[in-house]
Parts: structure tokens; sequence; C-alpha cells
């Protein structure tokens, strides 16, 4: 009776999933998805570098729009392609069989 309450119980709640083994079958895949989140930093920086390079020697405002955008859109995608690795490899890892 208590096993079935517990049961119940746990329906509602939402479990979160381990995180990613050290030994994973997919070393490259993990490796490659933090790459591509160092990058995003690397290009966050770096545009927010050129921006404000860019703004006092700027003719017009388009220039800085497209440097704003770049800096904002690259490493978004960038990180956000390195987290879809990962969720990749979650969803692998959660729907192997248990031994």
């Amino acid at each position: 009776m208590a096993d079935d309450l517990d049961d119940i119980l746990e329906v509602g709640r939402r479990k979160r999933s381990p995180p990613l083994r050290a030994g994973s079958d997919f070393p490259a895949l993990q490796i490659i998805a933090g790459i591509h989140k160092v990058i995003a930093v690397i290009a966050f920086v770096l545009g927010v570098i050129g921006v404000l390079l860019l703004v006092p020697l700027a003719n017009n405002g388009m220039a800085v729009v497209a440097a704003v955008a770049w800096t904002l859109l690259v490493p978004l995608f960038l990180w956000g392609s390195g987290e879809l690795i990962l969720v990749f490899l979650r969803i692998e890892q959660n729907t192997r069989p248990d031994p």
C-alpha cells in the first residue's frame, strides 16, 4: 500500500536526468560540445571588444547594428549547438535499456 502511494506521488515530480557518464560511448561528441561552448564565449568577448572599438569609428549606425547582431547571434547559435549535442547524448543515455 505504501509503495503504491509513493508511486502516485512520484508521478507529479519532475526527475532530473543523471549527468553524462565519464566513460560515455561518444567522448568525441562531448569534446565537440565543449569546444562549441568555448568558441561561443571567445566569439562573444571578441564581439564586445569589436563593438566597443567600432562605435567611435563608425560613420553610420548600420555597421554598429550589424556588429551587435553578430556579437549576440553567433555565440548564441554556437552555445546552442553545443547544448543540442549534449541533449542528444542524454537522450541516448536515458533510452538505453537497463542492464
